[in-house]
């Protein structure tokens, strides 16, 4: 559920022109829609703050975090730059000489240090 801003705005207009009607107004009326939209309100702002805020690792995800760190760099950038020279050499060819397979592998090499770098942020485990 996304929350935008201005439909905290509007919210929090409502409430306020339903506060100086209160003093206007005495019925009953004016107080349960001003509970009602401080309600909404309140829920809104806690909803929006909750998605917000990043989630903490915790000391599993940390080790999964820096073992990740450890293969990206020994393993995914080295790996990444050399596979994606070779993907853009061979990737011209694959319209005239048909290594679409070929092309396709190399490009998942390529990729392989960003996810090396998502699993590292995420702490995904290693196994």
């Amino acid at each position: 559920m996304v929350i935008s801003l201005s439909s905290v705005l509007s919210a929090a207009r409502a409430v306020t022109d339903c506060w100086t009607l209160r003093f206007i107004r005495v019925s009953g009326v004016c107080q349960q829609e001003l509970q009602e939209t401080l309600t909404d309100l309140s829920r809104r702002i806690y909803y929006a703050t909750q998605q917000s805020l990043p989630r903490r690792m915790s000391c599993g995800s940390c080790f999964w975090g820096i073992v990740w760190l450890l293969v990206l760099l020994v393993f995914g950038w080295p790996l990444s730059i050399m596979l994606g020279g070779l993907y853009g050499l061979i990737a011209p060819l694959t319209v005239c000489v048909g290594l679409d397979r070929l092309a396709d592998l190399l490009m998942e090499g390529a990729n392989l240090g960003r996810k090396c770098a998502q699993n590292m942020r995420h702490g995904k485990a290693l196994c």
